[in-house]
């Protein structure tokens, strides 16, 4: 291409060296040389050769005069516009060195908001886009990761679970990727560990809620049951354990003298008594 440039300056050169008026071919020659001037940002040598297009434009086709008139408007809105551009362009790219993605981006956005690019500068602003764009990315990944850390640290896996599944895993670069497969795997274990302890203290309340309960009463409890059914003090009962249920006997001298005897069966699941004898 740029062989094909110089070789197209160089004709035009030739032209105007010797003054010759343009045949239609030869316009249309010079014309594909200020294009592409225009769209590799070489705007000085672009009014050039459109200042000497100009001179032909009444020998130009209608299709000719249509491409020119389009040219030139563009190579003159660059030239206008160019300086500001990149100016802007500049500062976005200082922002960007200092890894200030959202200022770069807002001054990206006032540029486009502002002015329409101009081929070569819109190739040098989409490429400072996609890094402000990567940028912000990457910034919120490592946030967002963050505080899938903190959360997991915290206890709340489930949390951090559902933090870390918002996250857009294509934006990440190779060293997040890496960060992130850890933290994944640090979150599941955790989560693993968590049920396997909570499955292991509800198996170990089961088993002493059976426990208790083939255990059933127990034998002070029995002793109080069997007094209270007997109408005597828990002093003067005695309790035996009979496996299935309590044996309880009372033994009680009352005011008049007189000796109370009383004897009953507890059960020691319910608590029942039966089998009173006095």
């Amino acid at each position: 291409m740029k062989k094909t440039y110089l070789t197209l300056s160089a004709v035009c050169a030739a032209f105007l060296l010797t003054a010759c008026s343009m045949t239609p071919e030869e316009i249309t020659t010079y014309m594909t040389s200020l294009e592409a001037s225009y769209q590799n940002g070489v705007y000085e040598q672009a009014q050039t050769e459109m200042e000497t297009l100009g001179k032909e434009y009444d020998k130009m086709t209608d299709e000719q005069k249509t491409k020119f008139d389009e040219l030139k408007s563009s190579v003159e809105y660059a030239v206008s516009s160019s300086e500001a551009i990149n100016d802007g362009l500049t500062k976005a790219q200082n922002f960007l060195d200092q890894k200030m993605y959202y200022e770069a981006t807002q001054e990206l956005e006032n540029l486009t908001a502002s002015y329409t690019m101009p081929p070569t500068e819109q190739k040098t602003f989409d490429e400072k886009k996609a890094a402000a764009d990567n940028g912000i990315k990457a910034w919120n990944a490592a946030s967002t990761m963050q505080e899938a850390t903190q959360l997991l640290n915290s206890g709340d896996y489930n949390s951090a679970s559902e933090k870390l599944a918002a996250l857009d895993i294509s934006s990440l670069s190779q060293e997040q990727q890496a960060e992130y497969q850890s933290l994944q795997t640090n979150i599941n274990d955790a989560k693993t560990a968590a049920a396997e302890a909570k499955a292991a203290a509800e198996a170990k309340a089961k088993a002493e809620a059976e426990r208790k309960a083939n255990e059933g009463i127990s034998a002070s409890k029995a002793r109080s049951i069997a007094a209270d059914a007997m109408g005597m003090s828990v002093s003067s009962v005695t309790i035996t354990d009979n496996g299935s249920y309590y044996s309880a006997s009372g033994e009680e001298y009352m005011s008049d003298g007189f000796k109370d005897e009383a004897a009953c069966k507890v059960d020691k699941k319910t608590g029942n008594v039966y089998d009173r004898v006095g």
